[in-house]
């Protein structure tokens, strides 16, 4: 995947994030409420589910748990190994 859209995204995201943080009054309006809320319930959910892909697919897991601890850094995982088929190793078990 490349790189410019995945950063435009991102930039997005943050600054939705930045703007919601900063701004009085963001939660008096109803519809940008689970916009918010999405903004920060996917990065930690995203990670779960990164951490328990990597442990089930990858034979040198820590790594890539690593990108666990950055927000979105599950979708770089999502896109360009599961997705795109990179994936090289096996089920273990």
């Amino acid at each position: 995947m490349k790189p410019v859209p995945i950063a435009i995204v991102a930039v997005v995201v943050y600054a939705i994030a930045f703007w919601a943080v900063f701004t009085p009054g963001v939660t008096d309006s109803l519809w940008i409420v689970p916009i918010v809320i999405g903004v920060f319930a996917i990065p930690p959910i995203g990670g779960w589910w990164l951490i328990y892909t990597v442990v089930r697919n990858e034979k040198r897991m820590f790594p890539i748990i690593l990108l666990a601890f950055l927000p979105y850094g599950f979708a770089w995982y999502y896109f360009d190994r599961l997705r795109s088929g990179n994936l090289k190793s096996q089920r273990l078990a």
